[in-house]
């Protein structure tokens, strides 16, 4: 599937807010607590308030330490989490999609933001997507950039009506053997690759619509 940008971000943040605010509350309230509890257990004749206050107050720098730890501690394999979330395997979100979509026939395009080519095949590509999505037909497409900024300025400029997988690490131009940008792979319903192409021509796309046509016929 199409990686939801920020989707994890989003989560984190939220956790985040919510310990944060979980912590301040606690740590107001953890001092006034301790020492009420400290005072129920003994006699107030038999005691120092000052001297309770101040062994509350230590108990209290310890809590303190230990909940600030726990945070830490989250934050940390929070952060390995979405680390991992981030850089998920493009091939396993690859194959996510492609069994969201069994059954179906699906144009697999490589793109790279430098690619010129590619600025003439986003327009075609949303075509094809608009008149086929109903015949269960899907466009996804793979960008290869390094840096995905680079991947999201090209996009503002070329818009996307399709899905997008960003594969940083070329992992799936390599399981595919891909040699150029763009390159297209066209999919039959059974998953099995049927057609594929090196590059782009406007003058060829008459070629590329037909095969789709003979793939959702069958």
């Amino acid at each position: 599937m199409a990686r939801k940008q920020g989707s994890h971000h989003f989560w984190r943040r939220d956790v985040k807010n919510t310990l944060l605010s979980f912590l301040k509350l606690s740590l107001r309230k953890l001092s006034y607590d301790l020492f009420i509890i400290f005072l129920d257990g003994i006699p107030v004749n038999t005691i120092h308030v000052n001297h309770a206050y101040k062994i509350t107050q230590s108990v209290t720098k310890v809590c303190q330490l230990i909940l600030v730890l726990m945070f830490t501690s989250f934050m940390f394999f929070s952060d390995a989490y979405a680390k991992d979330s981030s850089e998920m395997s493009a091939k396993v979100q690859l194959d996510t999609l492609i069994k969201h979509h069994q059954g179906d026939v699906i144009y697999l395009d490589f793109w790279a933001s430098w690619c010129g080519p590619c600025r003439k095949s986003f327009p075609w590509m949303n075509k094809i997507q608009s008149e086929h999505q109903s015949e269960d037909f899907t466009v996804i497409s793979i960008n290869v950039d390094a840096e995905q900024t680079l991947a999201t300025k090209f996009l503002k400029n070329n818009p996307a009506k399709f899905t997008v997988v960003y594969d940083p690490k070329g992992e799936l131009a390599r399981f595919f053997k891909i040699q150029g940008m763009p390159s297209s792979l066209i999919i039959d319903k059974k998953g099995k690759i049927k057609y594929t192409h090196s590059g782009f021509y406007t003058e060829r796309t008459s070629q590329y619509e037909q095969e789709i046509k003979q793939l959702l016929a069958l």
